[in-house]
């Protein structure tokens, strides 16, 4: 593989942003355009549920690189552009509107997306939090006085919690698992930060999972859960932060589908890197 090639990077999140920065800081010579579905450049998510919520910080000040970074490395960014399919017998990307880029050598940084519930309908008043499009219609709704119901005892729900709190929500927490924060941290350390959420207000439960949630325009959201009871929230906002999934789309590659996927980190931010004859990415190790 040479570095004078072209280098084709799909997804604009912390990932991709900053293999296009470790691909020039390493030598790398050929051209790198970056394809990020979003509506703005490459910005940073921890923020988004916590200061952006708050309001302590705009989506501008959670950008990794601002535009002269972009241009004095020669990195071609383009924003609100999707993909629709990888031609790998001609190496060409397909976008939504019709383009075709073509590469020598592609990374797949698409990252996770959350999980959603198989419901018969999403409510409004129902959130996903993952861009900084959904913060901002979950900073609408934190509102004094409000109730709110966060689906999923991970860092996100709790931070959201907290979040939620701090702007005069009444706020319950659902988790399914028995503690929460399973797979993160030992059990001492999320009691620890279960019991900090339940003295600021958090009213936190387990063991508890959701089944079904209705709902009306006046903002009412009824939740049945597993044990068979039925909750009432009036005027409650509901954030389902219950996990996340690789993030990627069935793309046919000529004949075939992307061979071979696995979550990895690259250079601080996690991705998805998807290894074939035709894809590239840096080694992972």
């Amino acid at each position: 593989m040479s570095s004078t090639d072209s280098m084709v990077i799909v997804g604009g999140g912390q990932c991709g942003a900053r293999a296009a920065h470790a691909l020039r800081e390493n030598g790398w010579n050929g051209a790198i355009t970056l394809l990020g579905n979003e509506a703005m450049l490459p910005y940073e998510r921890p923020p988004l549920s916590k200061a952006v919520l708050l309001g302590q910080r705009t989506a501008d000040q959670c950008t990794i690189y601002d535009k002269a970074f972009y241009r004095d490395h020669r990195i071609d960014v383009h924003v609100d552009t999707a993909v629709t399919a990888i031609n790998r017998e001609e190496r060409k990307v397909v976008l939504a509107d019709g383009a075709i880029v073509g590469y020598h050598r592609l990374l797949i940084a698409t990252g996770a997306e959350p999980r959603r519930f198989e419901l018969s309908g999403w409510l409004a008043g129902v959130h996903v939090l993952r861009s900084v499009t959904d913060a901002h219609a979950i900073a609408d709704e934190l509102r004094p006085g409000r109730r709110i119901v966060v689906i999923g005892a991970g860092f996100i729900g709790l931070e959201v919690a907290s979040t939620a709190v701090a702007r005069g929500c009444e706020v319950v927490v659902l988790e399914a698992a028995p503690r929460a924060l399973m797979r993160a941290v030992p059990e001492v350390v999320a009691d620890c930060l279960v019991e900090r959420h339940r003295s600021m207000g958090v009213d936190v439960r387990f063991s508890v999972r959701i089944t079904r949630m209705t709902g009306d325009t006046r903002g009412r959201h009824d939740h049945s859960l597993r044990r068979g009871c039925r909750r009432h929230w009036r005027h409650a906002t509901c954030g389902a932060c219950a996990g996340r999934r690789p993030r990627y789309r069935e793309w046919h590659c000529g004949r075939q589908h992307v061979a071979h996927q696995r979550s990895s980190h690259l250079r601080g931010g996690r991705c998805l890197l998807i290894f074939s004859s035709a894809l590239w990415a840096p080694d992972p190790s």
